[in-house]
This record gives structure tokens, sequence and C-alpha cells, in this order.
């Protein structure tokens, strides 16, 4: 390869069409990515809880039920502006698409300083995950549904690729909110 050539590398893509279809496509790889990993982390809640409904019990007695209650509302919240602002995109309103996103961003640092709130409070009350669990409910199982809280919450970024990504985890919330906050045994 020449020096002319180092300093002015081809475009990866032919046109504009292809460079689009390659990032969906690659977004469409990531999100399956992630519907596999949750969907092991699904099973395996399913499975531990039948194995320590007790435990599992006790656990989900001690969230905060209120923060996660909230959180769900600003997701859900979160995700109807991602969309509003992608209709307004497409439609070339640049101040509501602006407005939208601004929305988006300000719920989404809602919802990481909602869960650092809860978080912080997990710590201080003893509910993390294996040999640090040291909490006042005890039951066989409750320090393994902390490691299964700490996992799948802390695992919940052009326009339209994040709006994607930002509905899935507003899909994976939905689920994870009842599983860890509303159910009894």
């Amino acid at each position: 390869m020449s020096v002319p050539e180092l300093l002015n590398p081809a475009e990866p893509f032919p046109d504009e069409a292809s460079a689009e279809h390659a990032g969906h496509l690659g977004m469409w790889v990531f999100l399956g990515t992630e519907i596999l990993l949750f969907s092991g982390l699904f099973v395996g809640y399913a499975y531990y809880r039948f194995l320590f409904p007790l435990g599992w019990s006790l656990a989900i007695e001690h969230t905060h039920k209120i923060i996660g209650s909230v959180n769900t509302l600003v997701l859900l919240t979160s995700s109807l502006t991602v969309a509003l602002s992608l209709a307004f995109a497409k439609e070339r309103k640049r101040g509501l698409t602006s407005l939208m996103l601004l929305a988006s961003m300000a719920l989404g640092v809602t919802f990481l300083v909602l869960k650092g709130v809860e978080y912080q409070k997990e710590i201080v009350e003893g509910a993390l995950p294996g040999k640090y669990f040291h909490a006042d409910f005890h039951a066989p199982g409750a320090d393994l549904f902390e490691c299964f809280y700490w996992i799948a919450t802390g695992l919940p970024l052009p326009l339209e690729l994040v709006g994607l990504y930002w509905h899935l985890i507003d899909l994976i919330w939905i689920f994870l909110w009842p599983l860890i906050y509303l159910t009894r045994s």
C-alpha cells in the first residue's frame, strides 16, 4: 500500500444507504446479544427462585418498591420522548426534536440518580451479593437474589439506533420491575 492510499483510505461503504444498513444490522446484532444475555438471567432467576422461595421472598420484600416503580415510570416516559424525538426529526422539526432529546437525557439522568440512591440504600443495608451480604434478612438464597439484582439492574446508547437500545432497556425493565420489586411468594 502506498503512502497516498494510507493518507486517503477508501470509504468502507460504497454509498450512504449501505452505511445505514450496516449500522442497523450491527445494532440488531447487538440487541440480539443483549436479549440472549437477559434471557439467561431470567432463566437463572426463575430456577433459583424455585430452589430458594423463602430467601427470594425475603429479598424481594426488602427491595425499594417506590424507587423501582418511579424508575419504571421514568424509563417508560423516556422511551416516549425518544420515540417522539425520532418522529420530530423525520418531520425536520428541529426545535421539538431537541426538546424531546433534552427531556430524554434529563429522564436518563433521573433514572441514574434514582438507581444511585437505591444502590446506596442497598449498600448501607448490607444487601450485597455473595460474601458481602450482611443484610438483616437471612434465608438460603437471599444473597443469591442480590447477585441477580445487582447484575440485572447494573447492566441496564446516531438517534434511531440509540432509540432501539433504549426501547430494549424498557422492555427488559418491564420484566425486571415485577420480578425484583413486586412479586411475593
